[in-house]
């Protein structure tokens, strides 16, 4: 009976050694999106109001399959929490609801990967500093930058990786405050702006064991339409990363609402895409 015993203490041993190491192949990472297509021009009649276009909305529910594929080809962590700038300004009044509405579909997709059902299923949009509950806001100004970095290193630590969404002019704010600057030429700067591109994907690495982010990988979204004029019409198989793709370019051209169903995307290297991504 002992040897049986052991023979079982052994196994279960061996297990829940596997199962750790195999939490640890994975490597937690924090990717940084500008938001989805949006309508210009919107008086908004409360913070949460959607404005994202026709092709922004397909747009974000997108990054439900490109992440999942993303995350099969390569060794990050998969993401587990989502956050969003907040809809709501500093002082209330209303602000930009885009980013908020762009990581909705990929938050809940998170939430659903969860067997906590303490998580929120919407995007994150506050931190708790103390007793306050404080808004991230667009440039992470307010008291709430550390906190917020605080509440990411800690995700990232226990094998999570998270995913931001954010306004073009703020995502170098939120770069600055995770210790490493959007490559070059971004600049987000008010008199010369360099902001990035639509289909921007911004991948921090981090280590854990120096409790620090150390690089940004700058990859591409690319989708299964061709921009170019003398083709104009999606694709099987194939992912174009042309230009900055902003699909609302797109919207004038006869059919392009129609084709925005059949529409998907990849997330592809920006410089050197690899098939079945091509430039």
């Amino acid at each position: 009976m002992k040897t049986l015993w052991t023979v079982v203490c052994i196994l279960l041993v061996f297990c829940a050694a596997t199962s750790i190491a195999f939490a640890q192949q994975c490597n937690p990472v924090a990717y940084l999106f500008r938001h989805a297509e949006d309508l210009n021009g919107i008086q908004k009649k409360w913070p949460f109001q959607v404005t994202l276009a026709t092709s922004g909305q397909a747009h974000a529910q997108l990054y439900i399959e490109m992440m999942n594929k993303f995350q099969q080809q390569n060794s990050s962590c998969p993401v587990k929490v989502v956050y969003a700038l907040n809809p709501r300004n500093f002082d209330g009044s209303n602000g930009t609801s885009n980013p908020y509405w762009t990581a909705e579909p990929l938050a809940q997709m998170a939430q659903a990967t969860l067997d906590s059902t303490l998580e929120n299923d919407n995007a994150i949009i506050t931190v708790q500093v103390m007793d306050d509950t404080l808004k991230l806001t667009e440039y992470l100004n307010h008291g709430e930058g550390q906190q917020f970095v605080d509440d990411i290193k800690g995700r990232l630590n226990s094998q999570q990786s998270v995913a931001i969404f954010w306004t073009s002019q703020g995502m170098c704010a939120v770069a600055e405050r995770l210790g490493v600057d959007l490559p070059t030429p971004y600049t987000c700067d008010e008199v010369d702006p360099k902001k990035p591109p639509r289909n921007s994907v911004f991948q921090f690495n981090y280590s854990v064991s120096g409790g620090t982010f150390t690089n940004v990988t700058e990859y591409a979204q690319c989708f299964n339409f061709n921009a170019d004029p003398a083709v104009n019409s999606s694709t099987n198989g194939t992912y174009y990363c042309q230009y900055s793709f902003n699909l609302q370019d797109w919207e004038g051209i006869a059919g392009f609402s129609n084709k925005l169903q059949k529409i998907s995307g990849r997330i592809c290297g920006k410089n050197n895409p690899q098939l079945p991504c091509v430039k």
